[in-house]
C-alpha cells in the first residue's frame, strides 16, 4: 500500500515538474527557446587529437586563466598564435570577449579580439581590433564568405571588411571553422574618413545606447566616431540622422540624394536583396557612415549574412521569389522615385553576369578550399544530421548544404533578373 502511494506521489511530482518546465520554456522569448533547443542538441565533441594542418590557417588562443570565454561584457587576457601551415605568421598578447546577439546564444560562440599592438593578419589591414565570426547557423560555412566577396563587384561601397576562413583552437580545444574578419571601424586601413566622420549601426530598441528616429522609430547606435571632433557628444549625429530620415520621407530623389549617396544604396540594396538577407530589412547589422568630404551619408559596410541565401524558415525568406529589402523602412520610400529605380536597374544589368559567375565558380571553389577543414569542423560539431534554427530543411551532408546554397542563389538570381527589368 505504501509502495503504491510512493509511486503515485512520484508521478505527481514528475507531472508538476514537467508542467513547470513547459510553462518556463513557453514564457521565454523566441531566442531563449531556441537556446533551450540547442542545449538539447549540444553536439560539441572535445576532440582529443586533430591534424596539425587542415589546409587553412589556424588561430591558437590561450586565456591566462585557462578558462573558456563566456562573457560579452568583460575582456579576458590571453595570448595568441596565428599559423599558416607550419609557419607562425603572428603572435602576441590579446584581450578577448564574446560578441553578437542571436549568435551569442549558440553553443559555438563568436568573439572580439583586441591585440596588444596593431598588426596585419594574413594580408588584411593592420589594426588591433578583429572579429571571430562563428558560422554555427550556416552549415555551408560560406554565406558570409560569399556575400562579403561581392564587395569586389559592387565597389560603390567604399569599404567591405576583409576576411579569412580559419580554424580556432582555444585552450587546447578544437573549435573548428571561423571567419577572421576586420572589425568595422574608422581606421586608415579600413574605413578612412576625414575629421568629423562617423559610422552608425541599426540596432535593437532595447539597447540603452541607441537613439530612435522620429518617423520610423529606427534605433541606431554610434558604432564609431571621430572622438576628437565629437568628444562623445553625439547630439549632432542624432540630428543629422534625423535630417536624413526627413529627407527620405519627402520621397523626392532630388532632395534625399543631396544627403545620401544613391550609388552606395543601390550596391548595398542589390547584395542584400539577391541574398534575401533577413536582418538587412532595416532590422539589424545595417551600417551607414557619414563622410564630411562630400557631406553625405553612404550605405555600408555590408555585414552578417548567416541567415541569408535561403538559410531561414520564416517571413518567406526561404523562397527565391519576392522582394524583401525593397519593402524596408527608408528603402521603400527611396523606391518611389523613378531615378533611384533606374540606378538599381542599370547597376544590376551592368554587374549581373559577373554576379552569376561568382555564384557558380566562387562558392564551389571555396567549398573545395574548406574540404578538409569542414570535415573536422563537423567532427567537433555534430550538426550535419541535426536540423537547427532556422534551417528550412536538412540536406544531411556538407555537399548537400553547398548544393542548396548554389541552387538557391541561382534561382534567386533568375527571379531578380526578371523582376528588376520591370522597375
Amino acid at each position: 500500500m505504501q509502495k503504491g502511494k510512493t509511486v503515485k506521489k512520484n508521478l505527481q511530482i514528475a507531472l508538476v515538474s514537467f508542467a513547470v518546465i513547459f510553462i518556463v520554456i513557453a514564457a521565454f522569448p523566441a531566442g531563449q527557446r531556441a537556446y533551450v533547443e540547442y542545449r538539447e542538441h549540444f553536439t560539441f565533441r572535445n576532440l582529443k587529437s586533430f591534424p596539425k594542418d587542415n589546409g587553412i590557417p589556424r588561430l591558437y588562443i590561450n586565456t591566462d586563466t585557462g578558462k573558456m570565454v563566456l562573457s560579452k561584457e568583460y575582456w579576458a587576457d590571453a595570448s595568441y598564435k596565428l599559423c599558416n601551415g607550419e609557419t607562425v605568421v603572428s603572435s602576441g598578447k590579446t584581450k578577448i570577449k564574446g560578441r553578437g546577439n542571436t549568435t551569442w546564444e549558440r553553443p559555438k560562440k563568436s568573439y572580439s579580439l583586441k591585440l596588444e599592438k596593431a598588426v596585419s593578419l594574413l594580408g588584411m589591414g593592420s589594426d588591433k581590433r578583429w572579429v571571430l565570426l562563428n558560422p554555427y547557423n550556416d552549415k555551408s560555412l560560406l554565406r558570409n564568405d560569399f556575400a562579403l566577396s561581392l564587395g569586389t563587384i559592387y565597389d560603390n561601397l567604399a569599404y567591405t571588411p576583409q576576411f579569412r576562413q580559419i580554424e580556432v583552437v582555444m585552450n587546447g580545444k578544437f573549435l573548428g571553422v571561423y571567419q577572421l574578419t576586420e572589425k568595422i571601424k574608422l581606421s586608415p586601413e579600413r574605413l578612412s574618413l576625414p575629421a568629423g566622420g562617423y559610422i552608425v549601426e541599426k540596432d535593437r530598441k532595447r539597447n540603452p545606447d541607441s537613439f530612435l528616429t522620429e518617423k520610423d522609430e529606427l534605433a541606431f547606435v554610434v558604432s564609431d566616431a571621430d572622438d576628437a571632433f565629437y568628444n562623445k557628444d553625439y547630439s549632432p549625429i542624432r540630428r543629422q540622422v534625423q535630417e536624413l530620415e526627413d529627407a527620405i520621407y519627402t520621397e523626392d530623389f532630388s532632395v534625399w540624394s543631396e544627403q545620401l549617396d544613391a550609388a552606395s544604396v543601390a550596391d548595398w540594396y542589390i547584395i542584400n536583396e539577391v541574398t534575401k538577407n533577413h536582418d538587412a530589412k532595416m532590422q539589424m547589422s545595417v551600417y551607414l557612415f557619414y563622410n564630411p568630404a562630400d557631406r553625405k551619408f553612404h550605405f555600408g559596410p555590408i555585414w552578417d549574412f548567416d541567415i541569408a541565401s535561403g538559410n531561414i524558415n520564416y517571413d518567406g525568406c526561404e523562397k527565391t521569389d519576392g522582394f524583401w529589402i525593397a519593402d524596408a523602412s527608408w528603402i521603400s520610400k527611396m523606391m518611389k522615385s523613378q531615378e533611384f529605380r533606374t540606378i538599381i536597374k542599370n547597376r544590376w544589368n551592368e554587374t549581373k553576369m559577373i554576379l552569376l559567375e561568382q555564384i557558380n565558380t566562387y562558392i564551389p571553389a571555396r567549398a573545395e578550399y574548406l574540404n578538409q577543414a569542414q570535415e573536422w569542423n563537423f567532427k567537433a560539431w555534430k550538426l550535419l544530421d541535426v536540423k537547427t534554427w532556422p534551417q528550412p530543411f536538412l540536406p544531411g551532408s556538407y555537399e548537400g548544404e553547398v548544393k542548396y546554397l548554389i541552387d538557391w542563389q541561382n534561382e534567386r538570381w533568375k527571379w531578380m533578373d526578371s523582376a528588376l527589368q520591370e522597375l
